[in-house]
């Protein structure tokens, strides 16, 4: 899979140790926050449409473990799949259903100095 990079780093989403998704992080339209809203904007649209909080959760594990199997074998997956499967991260985090942030989220925040590799 593809890592994209934004203009201050990338953001990857595992589920089962399994890399998922990937975004570039930017400084001004597509900022680390704004992935962060996603899942709270999940949540609150899920209340306002009359949905509790447990079926919230079983929504975003049903979604996160669909596109795990999906990943997993080596089907596609849609741009809106991967929005989703991070807005549910976020939201299952926030709800509290996932207590590690680190063993599903990579931050990896864009070095300015280049990588040099040694030939021998």
């Amino acid at each position: 899979m593809t890592i994209y990079w934004g203009d201050i780093g990338s953001i990857n989403f595992y589920w089962n140790d399994l890399l998922i998704s990937s975004f570039g992080v930017h400084s001004k339209k597509k900022t680390l926050q704004n992935y962060k809203n996603m899942g709270d904007f999940f949540i609150r649209d899920g209340l306002e449409r009359g949905k509790n909080l447990e079926q919230i959760k079983d929504v975003c594990l049903y979604h996160c473990i669909t596109t795990w199997r999906r990943k997993y074998e080596d089907k596609p997956i849609w741009k809106s799949d991967h929005q989703l499967f991070c807005a549910c991260v976020y939201a299952l985090i926030k709800l509290k259903f996932i207590e590690n942030e680190d063993d599903y989220i990579l931050y990896i925040p864009r070095n300015n100095k280049t990588c040099k590799f040694d030939k021998n």
